[in-house]
């Protein structure tokens, strides 16, 4: 409605409700009346006709009514600026266990993963292609020589021109981790010019941390990384507490464990398609661990001890 309202360039005034009914009121109070009593035939006459009237004032209260309530609508659609403003950013977000592709005007197209949002400016300018991720997306980034695609994170930045790669940036994250797929993508923390940027290639890890560059791997397979993008989790000698973080924005869970997490080993599994219960069973055996579960809420605590 909002849309067709702003696209008419003269929109027409509102019915005056309150004019129309006066007019019929004023019309039913000054009817001619018959001075004698009339014959049957007038009396049924006079019953349809005061039928029609009464008929005809309640079509036009509904009537009027209808666009009574219209031109609210209207006007409140017209006060109140909604999401897709053109001078207002785009937000995309994720929930738990929910993940999204989303299709930019630039034709970049970005995987994003779960309790993950991405905010796009309502254009791009005329230098840059700048958004801002919290969370972690993967970017298939159409090239464009003269317009760099940037991506701000609480972090740290990420500037290329055409590529495939992943940024994970979780805020509650102590690091931000860049997956090169394809491409050259350059690396940088907040603060740092674009020459402090370490350039990565493809097939490299790199994580920043503290304000500085903690680590670069080469020649890394990547599979494991990006498999999110497939639906399917994959752990590669993954911390316990990594492991935790990812099942309850994987699916949704409140995740508690009842025994410090350095006594639990790393964790090696692949999963895709197997229900919940049988994830938990196959993590539970891989780590010697057992678990209860109460809805949404899941304990580990040790084989041996009771809970």
């Amino acid at each position: 409605m909002r849309r067709i309202w702003e696209a008419r360039q003269h929109p027409e005034e509102g019915w005056d409700t309150r004019k129309a009914w006066q007019h019929v009121l004023a019309r039913t109070a000054h009817a001619p009346r018959t001075a004698h009593a009339p014959d049957r035939g007038a009396r049924a006459a006079a019953r349809k006709r005061r039928g029609w009237v009464s008929q005809g004032v309640a079509l036009l209260g509904v009537v009027g009514l209808t666009a009574l309530l219209s031109t609210m609508a209207v006007h409140q659609f017209r006060s109140e600026p909604g999401p897709e403003s053109p001078s207002e950013d785009k937000i995309f977000a994720t929930e738990k266990g929910q993940r999204a592709t989303i299709q930019l005007t630039d034709g970049t197209q970005v995987r994003l993963n779960v309790d993950s949002r991405l905010i796009v400016p309502a254009s791009f300018s005329d230098q840059t292609r700048e958004v801002e991720l919290l969370g972690e997306g993967y970017f298939d980034v159409a090239r464009d020589e003269k317009r760099p695609f940037v991506i701000r994170t609480e972090k740290a930045m990420v500037r290329v021109l055409g590529t495939e790669f992943d940024v994970r940036a979780y805020p509650e994250e102590s690091q931000v981790q860049v997956v090169v797929d394809e491409g050259t993508v350059a690396f940088k923390p907040v603060g740092d010019s674009i020459r402090d940027s370490v350039v990565l290639h493809e097939r490299t890890l790199a994580r920043i941390a503290g304000g500085r560059v903690t680590e670069i791997r080469k020649n890394v397979p990547t599979d494991h990384l990006t498999a999110w993008t497939d639906g399917r989790l994959i752990f590669r000698r993954t911390r316990f507490d990594q492991v935790v973080s990812q099942l309850e924005r994987w699916y949704d869970l409140q995740v508690e464990v009842a025994l410090p997490y350095n006594e639990i080993m790393e964790l090696n599994a692949t999963f895709s398609d197997e229900p919940l219960s049988e994830i938990l069973n196959t993590i539970s055996a891989a780590l010697d661990l057992k678990y209860e579960r109460s809805r949404r809420k899941i304990t580990f605590y040790r084989s041996s001890d009771p809970l």
